[in-house]
């Protein structure tokens, strides 16, 4: 396996894709497209998740991705099978980003690969809240940044739709992935 770092951040300002699924890239470094899971059941690990960030991880599993061809566990013990750990803290500036501070614009989530195998699909993904940003939000503004990062953790790049939480920016105009977001996952998956 080769060590990948793509991070992909959320912000507010930064522009869309028109294609939203990168696939399996290879792709590494901070400013790198994003790889697509190894495999159809991801299974994740919380670390020392603040609840209201737990509890949006938790809704986004059920609500948006296990009703795809995704299957989501949770396994309290981070080891080689972990797709996907969750993690959350004050973020100021991490992977090269302006992180969001009270009051100011900034990246508010963040998912990265860490690990990549020999067909370019990520082993682990990192999903990275900033809670400069949760504590103080709506619980449909974490749900829908839950949903967005959780995308990327599959493949899904950002989408112009207003139908897809894939769409940049805050508030989410929708707390879901759109038919074309669903199609991929199922596709692929």
């Amino acid at each position: 396996m080769t060590a990948a770092l793509a991070c992909t951040a959320l912000s507010p300002a930064w522009p869309a894709h028109a294609d939203n699924y990168s696939g399996a890239t290879g792709s590494t470094g901070c400013d790198g497209g994003l790889n697509e899971a190894d495999n159809a059941t991801h299974t994740f690990h919380y670390v020392d998740l603040a609840e209201h960030n737990e509890n949006a991880t938790t809704w986004a599993r059920a609500n948006i991705l296990n009703p795809t061809a995704v299957n989501t566990v949770y396994d309290s013990t981070l080891d080689d099978l972990t797709d996907v750990v969750v993690r959350d803290q004050r973020y100021d500036d991490y992977c090269g980003h302006d992180w969001m501070t009270p009051g100011n614009s900034g990246v508010v989530g963040l998912a990265s690969c860490d690990d990549d195998n020999s067909a370019n699909e990520c082993e682990r993904h990192t999903v990275r809240y900033n809670i400069n940003f949760t504590a103080g939000t709506t619980t449909a503004n974490r749900r829908g940044l839950a949903c967005h990062e959780l995308g990327h953790t599959l493949g899904l790049a950002h989408r112009t739709s207003s139908t897809s939480c894939m769409q940049q920016g805050y508030p989410k105009p929708a707390l879901a992935y759109s038919t074309h977001d669903r199609d991929h996952l199922n596709d692929n998956y």
